[in-house]
């Protein structure tokens, strides 16, 4: 979509400073707002600016501005495309030029159910369990709320952005879209902070299925329904059974084997299902070029009709 008239080859480049800098400028004020309450209710200076930046604990002040922050890509991610390659917002979506909510539901009764089963394998085959957080009732109210658009958020960025962009740089499909798997892939995977082998093989997995039907669907609904279902069910999960602080990952975090095969195996079943439906209901993949509309007083637009009509 972005190989046009206007495609020169800094214009990816750009598009992802432009992004990138928004996104940072947003969390910047977040973390100013939110700190200059803190220390308006009396917090000293140090503990507020401790509170924000600290993941551990997760508590609902530190959470609401990871949120936030990454919220903020989806806007960010939209202006920047448009901006820059002047390809309006809702072409980031997907290839219909917009967000397919019909679409979306569909994949989230075949995403939700695959994870819930996940999950109470995971509780039941003796998942550590532990108190539950401070404020554990607020937090979980964030997570159902916010958690799907933060996971939005990372899909605009990561799939939407980044595979249309650095897409853009190859004249044939097949080597674009594995020339931008690579990068989205390992973006993802990095921004996260761990260099765990294990814990990295889990992300670019999660990355692999979520480039893959966004390509297949041709939108970002379905790799938005599988992220948003794997975060939620997953912190909804460690809030009540135990886990909160351990399952955000950082440059701490380690891993092992069984992460990255499950969820090899719980992703494939979900991108199955989805490219089954999407097969089933016909969903366009390629993005169709309007048909040319005639322009004021009558006049045919430009590669229409012969002839000449008069006003």
């Amino acid at each position: 979509m972005l190989r046009g008239a206007r495609h020169r080859w800094w214009r990816p480049l750009l598009t992802g400073l432009l992004c990138a800098s928004l996104a940072v400028a947003v969390q910047v004020i977040t973390g100013f707002v939110v700190g200059g309450v803190l220390v308006a209710t009396g917090t000293p200076l140090s503990e507020a600016v401790r509170r924000i930046s600290t993941t551990s604990p997760m508590t609902p002040l530190t959470f609401a501005v990871v949120i936030i922050s990454l919220i903020s890509l989806i806007p960010s991610a939209m202006l920047a495309n448009w901006v820059v390659n002047g390809v309006r917002p809702r072409y980031l979506s997907s290839v219909a030029g917009g967000f397919r909510w019909r679409w979306f539901a569909r994949c989230l009764v075949i995403t939700i159910p695959i994870f819930l089963i996940f999950v109470a394998l995971q509780v039941v085959l003796g998942q550590e369990t532990g108190p539950r957080p401070q404020h554990w009732v607020i937090l979980l109210i964030m997570v159902i709320i916010g958690i799907p658009f933060q996971s939005a958020g990372e899909e605009y960025a990561f799939r939407g952005l980044v595979l249309q962009n650095v897409g853009s740089w190859f004249a044939r499909p097949k080597i674009a879209l594995i020339a931008a798997m690579i990068p989205s892939i390992v973006l993802f995977a990095l921004a996260h902070g761990s260099f765990d082998p294990w814990v990295f093989a889990d992300l670019a997995i999660f990355a692999l299925a979520s480039c893959f039907v966004a390509w297949r669907t041709g939108g970002l609904e379905s790799s938005v329904a599988l992220h948003a279902t794997n975060n939620v069910t997953l912190m909804i999960a460690t809030l009540l059974f135990g886990g909160w602080d351990q399952a955000f990952v950082s440059s701490t975090t380690v891993g092992s084997p069984i992460a990255p095969a499950a969820t090899l195996v719980v992703n494939g079943i979900c991108v199955a299902l989805i490219l089954w439906q999407a097969k089933r209901i016909r969903l366009q993949r390629l993005y169709q070029p309007p048909p040319p509309q005639p322009e004021a007083f009558g006049y045919p637009a430009a590669g229409g009709a012969t002839g000449t009509i008069r006003p």
